[in-house]
């Protein structure tokens, strides 16, 4: 049975709208994109809101729409897109309310940027057709089938269709050619620079991995290619009167060597030069305050700030603020950001750049932690690494200690976690720790180091003397444990669970035979470009897989997998559900026909929530741990 109480935080959670992306900001009007639970579709709706500054600095709404994307374009107008049989239409809402349509999009809608120099707006759509389209064999022109002829086979690809077009909005509407050559398709990321069009492209190569660059198509309606022998290109962000470019470098692995990121410039749309950031915090460009000045995302920790690079003197300036980033949008004097943390909930506010307190335009309404948070360092003292992790503490005596592994790797517990929230726990009289185990973000190229390629033999063996270091800073060395987590930490929930003997263990998503995911994923490209050839690895993969036994039999264990889950077949709950059955473990498994790689309708995510918290309530009952003297 649910306690009543956590029932409670589990349905303000669900029903709470999920700020999501400031979709445009010039320092008069924001409008920002939340994602919103329909009862009626039991599925999260977006939901465009605009706010406009009034004249003593407050913020009001001016409007709402359902909307996926906007862009501002001339005399504060906005431009957004809403869904419509078929595709999407492109409506333009005026400062003073009217509101039009402009055009209509075939497809999936991907981004969206508006240029004002020539006053268009660029568009990428996803369009029907599967495979590699035009190629296809005269026999499947007429049926659905997706056919490949190379590395570029994926299930998301036959399901949803085929690949990204780009297209310019001005009185009609035009279509930039896709590629320059066969071999090249088109990511959906899309900048205007210097009056043309800057597309993100990829190439995928024979062995498996996937390389990716700039497609930059110039005014002059030519276009080049721009990929980097050393570094993927991604996420390009143009400054405001397009003289300049930024975007994300991620190093290509050498050797042993692990992938690391870094901002990157682009100058004559051609010479690739990456910025100094002062450290290896993985600097993500978000936009331009003007073109001396870029401001970045920066991992730091259990935290993402907003850091901003003078080109000119090399300097760098932190942008104090009161949690980490979500998402911002920079102007010459400030920036609109979303900020949260894992025990406060999304805030849409204004900050300066050059100091100041964050002003704030909308909270999360109806949600807050059920408890209290704090962050405690773990420093593996065999590793030399200093990690830390968040503590949900519930008022009272705690009944059990449950740790939660975030997915990932590459990823840290900065953010309000919608999906693995842990003030449900709280409210049900856990203590929840959220740990960052060694490939989080923001602890540096050794914490990454520390687990490249070795999932089970580095990052496990050192989460669980995380688990353990955690027990003893809570006092909780003998409280009943639950080991938690989705995807890469649902692996770690089932591969930690035999040194550390839980009570409960629950795993959504969750890979266990990593060769066989590798071969499989659609995203296969991310294992093959840190383990290799699945192949020719095959010892590799084999040492890091989830071993065949371990959980210690009569352990109960909770998988769960979204059918359609794209990322990790969902064969690999099935197959760790049998095995973990003949092996005498008391498994259950729950197979979502609907759900993808993470599980996203609100009648789903309230069963499984209930699920969960039920087996707590079965397995810990009211055995609060005797608190130990001091």
């Amino acid at each position: 049975m649910t306690p009543p109480a956590a029932s409670g935080v589990v349905e303000r959670l669900l029903r709470a709208p999920r700020f999501s992306t400031v979709e445009a900001y010039d320092g008069a009007t924001i409008v920002m994109r939340a994602d919103v639970a329909s009862r009626r579709s039991d599925r999260l709706l977006p939901v465009l809101r605009c706010y406009r500054r009034e004249e003593d600095g407050t913020w009001s709404v001016a409007w709402s729409v359902r909307g996926y994307a906007a862009a501002l374009t001339e005399d504060s107008a906005v431009a957004y897109a809403t869904v419509r049989a078929g595709g999407h239409e492109i409506r333009r809402r005026e400062a003073t309310g009217e509101d039009v349509p402009w055009a209509v999009l075939p497809g999936q809608l991907g981004a969206m940027a508006f240029d004002p120099a020539t006053g268009s707006l660029a568009c990428t759509v996803r369009t029907a057709g599967a495979g590699n389209g035009g190629r296809r064999p005269t026999a499947f022109r007429r049926s659905d089938a997706a056919w490949f002829d190379d590395q570029s086979a994926a299930l998301g690809t036959a399901r949803h269709g085929g690949g990204w077009r780009a297209c310019v909005v001005r009185t009609d509407l035009s279509v930039v050619p896709a590629a320059v050559s066969d071999d090249v398709a088109l990511t959906g990321e899309l900048a205007w620079s210097g009056g043309g069009l800057v597309l993100g492209a990829t190439r995928h190569l024979r062995d498996g991995r996937r390389r990716f660059g700039l497609l930059v198509a110039g005014p002059d309606h030519g276009a080049r290619l721009v990929f980097d022998p050393a570094l993927d290109l991604t996420g390009p962000v143009a400054a405001p009167d397009g003289s300049r470019l930024a975007c994300v470098g991620t190093t290509v692995p050498t050797g042993h060597e692990p992938m690391a990121q870094k901002p990157c410039l682009l100058t004559d749309g051609r010479a690739v030069s990456p910025l100094d950031t002062g450290d290896d915090r993985w600097h993500r460009p978000v936009g331009w305050a003007d073109p001396a000045r870029l401001c970045c995302v920066a991992e730091d920790g259990a935290r993402r700030t907003l850091v901003v690079h003078h080109l000119a003197t090399g300097d760098r300036s932190a942008v104090d603020l009161p949690a980490s980033v979500v998402d911002a949008v920079p102007t010459a004097a400030d920036s609109a950001v979303i900020v949260s943390s894992p025990g406060a909930p999304p805030v849409l506010g204004v900050v300066g750049h050059a100091g100041g307190a964050l002003a704030e335009v909308q909270r999360t309404p109806g949600i807050e932690a059920a408890g209290r948070l704090r962050r405690v360092p773990l420093a593996d003292t065999e590793t030399g690494l200093s990690l830390s992790a968040w503590l949900c503490e519930p008022p009272g005596p705690p009944r059990a200690l449950a740790v939660v592994f975030h997915g990932g790797p590459l990823k840290s517990w900065t953010d309000w976690p919608w999906r693995w929230n842990p003030w449900p726990l709280v409210a049900a009289g856990l203590t929840v720790a959220l740990v960052d185990p060694p490939m989080s973000l923001g602890y540096g190229s050794a914490a990454v180091a520390a687990g490249w390629r070795r999932w089970r033999t580095g990052i496990a063996e050192v989460a669980a003397r995380q688990v353990g270091e955690v027990r003893r800073v809570t006092d909780l060395r003998d409280a009943p444990l639950v080991l938690l987590g989705g995807s890469f930490g649902g692996y770690l929930a089932l591969v930690t669970a035999a040194g550390l003997r839980p009570d409960l263990v629950v795993a959504h998503g969750s890979p266990a035979d990593l060769r066989h995911v590798a071969s499989v994923s659609d995203v296969g490209w991310q294992w093959i470009r840190e383990y290799g050839d699945p192949d020719t690895e095959r010892e590799r993969y084999d040492e890091q897989s989830l071993p065949a036994a371990g959980i210690p039999p009569g352990t109960r264990v909770l998988l769960s997998h979204g059918v359609q889950d794209e990322l990790v077949p969902a064969a690999e709950s099935v197959r760790i559900h049998r095995s973990l059955v003949r092996q005498g473990v008391r498994s259950e498994l729950v197979l979502f026909p609907g759900e993808a790689h993470p599980v996203s309708r609100p009648s789903n995510l309230t069963a499984w929530f209930a699920w969960v918290l039920g087996a707590c309530d079965e397995e810990l009952g009211d055995r609060r741990p005797a608190r130990r003297p001091t």
